[in-house]
């Protein structure tokens, strides 16, 4: 936990939360700098709270930010695995679980993100379910994503010769 002075506990509390049918493990360290966004630790496939030790405390200690970081499905005390893992774990992670575990969590609000627009932050959910379940529907199991407009995609696959 932190106060007013950036005062950050080594081992802030292990909490829990259900997304879904899971129930993640997670430590959820407030900052003190709050107009700052706030910090969600990714890692490796294997990752949980555990492997962090104290780097997210020192990390909110020193930038002021709120800091995120929990187990992933069927690691340290999350909600252990009942299927096999297959080849497509970390992107249901990433498409299914990452983002309801950002929601269950209000990640001191979706629109205080630096890479959402105004306006958009109420969006962003909805519209990653329509394109995980477009995904799904026509078998496409990789997708590329760019923030240059289409017609420098058109542009560019001109020039190679692929259009």
């Amino acid at each position: 936990m932190s106060n007013e002075s950036g005062a950050v506990a080594l081992h802030p509390p292990i909490r829990f939360v259900d997304v879904g049918a899971h129930r993640l493990e997670y430590v959820d360290i407030p900052g003190h700098q709050v107009q700052r966004p706030p910090l969600v630790f990714l890692h490796e496939g294997l990752g949980s709270v555990s492997t962090w030790r104290d780097f997210p405390a020192n990390v909110a200690r020193a930038t002021g930010c709120r800091t995120i970081v929990y187990s992933r499905y069927g690691f340290g005390r999350s909600s252990r695995r009942q299927a096999p893992y297959t080849p497509r774990f970390m992107h249901e992670e990433a498409l299914e679980l990452f983002p309801a575990l950002r929601a269950a969590l209000d990640v001191a609000g979706r629109a205080a993100l630096p890479c959402l627009e105004p306006g958009r932050a109420d969006l962003i959910l909805p519209g990653v379910a329509i394109v995980v379940a477009t995904l799904t529907r026509v078998g496409c199991e990789r997708m590329t994503v760019s923030d240059a407009g289409l017609r420098e995609g058109v542009l560019a696959a001109m020039l190679t010769g692929a259009i």
